[in-house]
């Protein structure tokens, strides 16, 4: 049961990072550079090296969910599960350390967004985990 709520809290999560990452185009398009900072050109560059990672992060956590959801019965597929968990990982760690490079309020700021990001990730990992061996051993 836990991992199924995961699963469908990552889908959530997902469809909500998929809504940010959009509206983070949007306006990284329509900000004025100049206003931004010394080098307007390398921070619109980051600005949208995360928005494209968050973007892509956002799809492989509804998959990730998706796959949860479908196969939260299956002790066999758990490995594809905690693949799709460590990718969501990795993905939400690197945007946030885009993030951290870019951001003019501080490092703080950061570390509460990845901390924020990697919660629901590392759940579903945990969660995929304890799938395999509950249901292996309520098999044998």
């Amino acid at each position: 049961v836990f991992f199924k709520v995961v699963a469908i809290l990552a889908i959530v999560g997902g469809v909500l990072e998929l809504i940010l990452s959009i509206l983070s185009y949007v306006a990284g398009g329509g900000l004025r550079p100049d206003l931004i900072s010394d080098n307007p050109d390398y921070e619109i560059g980051m600005f949208f090296v995360s928005a494209s990672v968050l973007l892509v992060a956002s799809i492989v956590q509804f998959a990730s969910g998706v796959a949860g959801i479908k196969n939260y019965k299956k002790p066999e597929k758990a490995n594809v599960c905690v693949a799709f968990g460590i990718a969501v990982v990795v993905l939400n760690a690197v945007s946030a350390i885009v993030f951290t490079i870019t951001d003019q309020n501080g490092v703080g700021v950061a570390a509460i967004s990845l901390v924020i990001a990697l919660v629901l990730p590392v759940l579903y990992v945990i969660g995929a985990f304890k799938m395999a061996t509950f249901n292996k051993k309520s098999i044998a």
